[in-house]
Formats: structure tokens, C-alpha cells, sequence
């Protein structure tokens, strides 16, 4: 994977929520609060719900998301790759 970065002069890797896609249409996330919707926590489960404030929502499809427990792990991994990425020639 780095080396293909690297091919295609990818030198730095971000993790930022404020970039993510829907992963069914491809279309930009908009940010919402939980008191945006009405019906948000029959869309996300109990427990999701009670644990944070702000969600993200497709447009087209309306399937709504939030950073969950794998975030820390994606920024560490973007964070991996790009010093790798600072140490190809």
C-alpha cells in the first residue's frame, strides 16, 4: 500500500471526519446533532446513541453514521503510513 502511495506521489495520509463519504453512494457526510432529527435513535443503536453527540448522515440514502471505537485505530494507521511515506526517497 505505501509503495503505491508513494508511486502516485501520496506523501501524507489524513484521517478527518469532516471528509468521510457515505460508503453506499459515495456522497459527502453532512455532520448532524443528536437533536437534529427526530427520529435518530430509532436509526442507531441505545447505546451508540447515549455515547455521542453528533452524527454524520447521507443525503441520498439517509443511513446515518458516527465515529465509533475504530477511529482511534484509523488514525493510528494513517499516521503509520505516512511516516512511511517520509522515508521513501
Amino acid at each position: 500500500m505505501v509503495k503505491i502511495f508513494g508511486e502516485c506521489n501520496i506523501t501524507e495520509i489524513l484521517f478527518d471526519s469532516a471528509y468521510a463519504r457515505c460508503p453506499t453512494c459515495n456522497l459527502k457526510l453532512e455532520k448532524i446533532m443528536k437533536g437534529e432529527i427526530d427520529d435518530l435513535n430509532n436509526l442507531i443503536p441505545p447505546k451508540s446513541y447515549l455515547m455521542y453527540s453528533h452524527f454524520y448522515q447521507c443525503s441520498i440514502c439517509r443511513k446515518i453514521y458516527w465515529e465509533g471505537s475504530h477511529k482511534p485505530a484509523l488514525v493510528s494507521l494513517a499516521e503509520s503510513v505516512t511516516q512511511e511515506l517520509c522515508r521513501i526517497p
